[in-house]
């Protein structure tokens, strides 16, 4: 994946009118709110937090979550130290004990991405499918390595010198879409500009999230 790949999708996010299911405006709408609601649980207490946090992110999927006793702890220690990471480094240890409690990188993936927006890109198979150029396969969706390779890439391709020029191109279409949904505008994290970018080069529909 590369930025010209994502300028790709500037036309796509332009496209009028905009004719999107309800399920697709209500996650849309619901998004920013969210990360507020999230923000404020960051000084609760760790397991309230990651169960919170797991209700926010599985009821945007939605999906119902399967949180596993045996690895709340692991997932709490998670949390914390994601909390001091500015970047996912090569650590599969935060990805893969948030996502051993609840059976799924996915999940992890949206858990951390609103626990810390500006560090932990999502991860799904719409976004897997752009970014890896083939449909993915269950296993690498399972994979915690493979999101910390994406979360890696995702990361670099932030720091290139060309990518101002396409997050302001990027979010004014993004933007100017939500106006047209009557949905107020919000600003994208560098990392969701980059997934939401890939989203819309997968295909753009909001179902089964």
């Amino acid at each position: 994946m590369n930025i010209s790949r994502l300028r790709q999708a500037i036309p796509i996010v332009r496209r009028q009118p905009v004719l999107l299911s309800p399920q697709a405006i209500t996650y849309l709408r619901t998004y920013p709110t969210l990360l507020v609601a999230a923000k404020r649980l960051r000084s609760g207490a760790p397991e309230a937090v990651l169960y919170q946090l797991t209700e926010i992110a599985y009821g945007w999927m939605p999906r119902v979550a399967r949180i596993d006793p045996a690895h709340i702890r692991g997932a709490r220690l998670a949390l914390k130290k994601a909390g001091r990471m500015k970047a996912p480094h090569e650590d599969v240890e935060v990805i893969g004990s948030v996502a051993a409690c609840l059976h799924s990188v996915v999940g992890a993936s949206k858990v951390l991405h609103f626990f810390s927006p500006r560090v932990f890109p999502i991860w799904d198979a719409k976004v897997a499918r752009v970014w890896g150029d083939s449909e993915p396969t269950a296993k690498a969706l399972a994979d915690p390595r493979e999101y910390v390779q994406y979360a890696c890439q995702v990361h670099a391709l932030i720091a290139r010198d060309a990518f101002r020029s396409f997050k302001g191109t990027f979010c004014e279409a993004y933007s100017a879409r939500l106006e047209n949904l009557q949905i107020r505008r919000y600003r994208l994290t560098d990392v969701r500009t980059v997934e939401a970018a890939a989203f819309e080069l997968s295909d753009g529909e909001y179902q089964d999230m």
